[in-house]
């Protein structure tokens, strides 16, 4: 997909417009309640387009991975998560929004006490997330 945006003129926004908004949709369908199966299809479809790269180059990559966590259940699914965001090449500023990823997962899946040990591990993560009110 990136491939075509990076090879056609989209300077008025239609084609990165209407996929932005299409990851608004995901979010927002993964925000609520779902049937299992369909969970598990969103889940697995986040992965593997964050995977293959699909939408890597416009900050999607990292939008891809923060829907994923909303659909996280088990702490199998976390970790896998988990692993994506330490295992990929982001920019600074999807760097930056990793971690915040992160440590929603673990204050999802283990608790506020792990959550902040995990921010104090690096004290740039709790300045990070105190300068986003995340804490």
């Amino acid at each position: 997909m990136i491939e075509t945006i990076n090879n056609t003129d989209d300077s008025n926004g239609d084609i990165g417009g209407t996929i932005e908004t299409a990851l608004d949709l995901l979010g927002a369908i993964a925000s609520v309640k779902l049937p299992e199966n369909v969970r598990v299809y969103l889940l697995e479809r986040c992965q593997i387009f964050h995977k293959k790269e699909s939408f890597s180059g416009w900050g999607w990559d990292i939008t891809l991975l923060h829907i994923a966590s909303q659909l996280v259940k088990s702490e199998k699914e976390a970790d896998t998560i988990f692993s994506l965001l330490e295992n990929s090449d982001f920019s600074e500023f999807d760097r930056e929004q990793a971690e915040e990823i992160k440590y929603e997962l673990i204050k999802k899946m283990k608790g506020d006490h792990e959550a902040d040990k995990f921010l104090t591990e690096y004290p740039q993560r709790r300045a990070l997330m105190e300068e986003l009110d995340l804490i």
